[in-house]
C-alpha cells in the first residue's frame, strides 16, 4: 500500500501512520502480542 502511495505521488507517511496505529491496538487488546513483548519488567 505504501508503494502504490508513493508511486501515485500522495505522501507515504499516512499508510505507515495507520498500519502503526492498528498493530498498537491490536498489542493492547490482545494478551499473547503483549507476551511476546513485555514492556515491563
Amino acid at each position: 500500500a505504501t508503494a502504490t502511495h508513493v508511486r501515485i505521488g500522495e505522501p507515504f507517511y499516512m499508510p505507515i501512520l495507520l498500519g502503526m496505529l492498528v498493530w498498537a491496538g491490536l498489542f493492547l487488546r490482545d494478551d499473547r502480542l503483549r507476551a511476546l513483548l513485555p514492556l515491563r519488567s
